[in-house]
């Protein structure tokens, strides 16, 4: 839900900036979580939702980057997908998380290779557009690891809590 908030943000600043055709990825992961949450009320399938879920997340940043023209234009757009691998950790199995990791790299990478064949539209060509998203990418991006790191902290403190008065009422 937090990444749909991003989604609407995004898509909503693309239209403020002039690029409605490009609005249509971030909008588009809005619809595809609101579908896949829909599924997952009727199915009760974890499995196949957690899977859309991540890949979404996982690849539609790196769309919306390359529509927008690389990573300096889009102020480094694909940052977002970074939220696929801390989201996997609260709720996939260790075992699958090399695997979101190795695509998050791997799509990097590819970013690197298609930058200077992409386009740049033109409402985007003002640098102070691109410095406008980057910094809000690396706010809320950073912010968003930043929360999810101490709710991982605080859940941990109050598990060895519990566990300090499970061993004392043992003990005694």
């Amino acid at each position: 839900l937090m990444m749909s908030g991003g989604g609407l943000l995004w898509g909503t600043l693309s239209v403020i900036f002039g690029l409605a055709v490009e609005s249509s990825v971030p909008y588009a992961y809005v619809v595809i979580t609101a579908i896949n949450f829909a599924i997952l009320a009727q199915t009760k399938h974890f499995p196949a939702a957690r899977y859309v879920q991540t890949t979404a997340s996982l690849l539609l940043p790196f769309a919306f980057q390359w529509t927008l023209g690389g990573f300096m234009t889009s102020g480094c757009m694909m940052i977002w997908g970074m939220m696929a691998l801390i989201g996997s950790l609260t709720f996939d199995e260790l075992k699958h998380l090399a695997r979101w990791a190795a695509m998050f790299v791997s799509l990097t990478v590819l970013s690197g290779f298609l930058e200077p064949h992409l386009g740049v539209p033109d409402p985007i060509r003002n640098p102070t557009v691109s410095t406008v998203f980057f910094v809000l990418n690396m706010v809320v991006v950073n912010l968003a690891v930043f929360g999810l790191t101490v709710f991982f902290v605080s859940g941990r403190e109050k598990a060895l809590d519990e566990l300090v008065v499970k061993n004392a009422q043992l003990a005694s």
